[in-house]
């Protein structure tokens, strides 16, 4: 798929990038499906150290197994101590990283993790608010409109 005419979108985008330098930012685009949404996120993410979580409807267990590869693999020196089972384990252990290093996550379908499991969102909220300020972490939470 080609991509065309979202330099605006990838300014503001980039902007946001280089207020990590004084705290984790969060972004949220929102919107009908096919718009390109995903493809925005990752062609501002491309130029950047970044992970990639699509939120599919399987067992948070499951998912976080997943997620838990992508950070092994895009961060092979980030050691993980303990067991994660959860999204909230998951969550702090990237604001953690993003302590040391500044990259950029992407959660893609961020809406479905209601149906996965609904106290994350105020799980999120509390560990956002007690990390942002020491972290660099540049959050994207992409979700997709139904009409």
């Amino acid at each position: 798929m080609k991509f065309y005419d979202r330099q605006q979108e990838l300014s503001e985008l980039n902007k946001l990038l280089e207020q990590t330098r004084r705290g984790a930012r969060m972004t949220v685009l929102t919107g009908r499906r096919r718009v390109g949404k995903t493809l925005l996120s990752l062609e501002f993410a491309k130029h950047q150290k970044y992970l990639y979580f699509f939120v599919a409807k399987k067992s948070e267990n499951l998912l976080c197994a997943e997620y838990l590869q992508d950070i092994k693999s895009s961060f092979p020196d980030t050691p993980v101590i303990g067991k994660i089972h959860s999204f909230k384990d998951v969550f702090q252990l990237l604001l953690q990283m993003a302590q040391k290093e500044r990259f950029v996550l992407i959660i893609d379908e961020f809406q479905e993790f209601y149906n996965i499991n609904p106290a994350i969102y105020s799980e999120i909220q509390k560990l956002w608010d007690l990390n942002k300020k020491q972290s660099s972490l540049n959050v994207i939470f992409i979700g997709s409109v139904y009409s």
